[in-house]
């Protein structure tokens, strides 16, 4: 994937190559064991999801963002398509219909003019436009 990162190590004797980002878009699927590799993967949100932040995985946990372990959850991080106002086409595409806008600095769990958007982690907002706009 374009824009992913891995990142090789030497483990038990054995060079391994670990995913540590995916661009947003997609979910990180890493085993947590140091011998999972094979397992790892960057995880597009599937049509009528979306996820428009970046994935991370790092040794601290508390810093890990869109990571699971296991393939069969990755679909659960990608967040739901808005019912009205918007057509969500896969990963980060997410497509104000006519008379709907988004705010693209507007995602929770980032901190824009210093206030935090009260949304999940990823999840945007849509807006009607005014009647005449």
């Amino acid at each position: 994937v374009p824009q992913s990162v891995w990142e090789d190590t030497w483990v038990a004797g054995r060079l391994l190559r670990r995913v540590t980002a995916c661009p947003a878009g997609y979910v990180i699927v890493r085993g947590i064991l140091d011998t999972d590799e094979t397992r790892d993967e960057c995880f597009y949100c599937p049509a009528t999801t979306y996820s428009v932040l970046p994935a991370f995985w790092y040794q601290d946990a508390t810093r890990r963002q869109m990571w699971v372990e296991n393939a069969s959850a990755a679909p659960f991080l990608c967040h739901d398509c808005p019912i009205e106002g918007a057509r969500c086409e896969g990963g980060d595409q997410i497509i104000p219909l006519e008379g709907y806008w988004r705010a693209e600095e507007e995602v929770g769990g980032l901190v824009t003019n210093g206030r935090r958007a009260d949304l999940k982690v990823g999840e945007t907002r849509l807006y009607r436009c005014p009647p005449g706009a």
